[in-house]
């Protein structure tokens, strides 16, 4: 198998073990598009429309995500 087939599997292997990990370290509570948003905003992008591009959602998708994580 070539080098590069190895790495894309090699990748393709650690994304889908990441997400089931982050899945069952939310116990349901956070869902992963909402982990993403929490990773942006600690990274320092606050600004509606820069999460948006960020995330590739509307500003109404993201303006609606922070009201439903604010209501929990």
């Amino acid at each position: 198998m070539k080098l590069s087939a190895q790495l894309l599997q090699t990748v393709f292997l650690s994304i889908r073990n990441i997400r089931r990990m982050s899945y069952a370290e939310a116990n349901d509570c956070v869902s992963i598009p909402q982990l993403r948003f929490l990773t942006a905003i600690g990274e320092g992008l606050d600004q509606t429309s820069i999460l948006a591009r960020t995330m590739g959602v509307s500003q109404a998708a993201v303006s609606k995500m922070i009201d439903g994580m604010v209501e929990r």
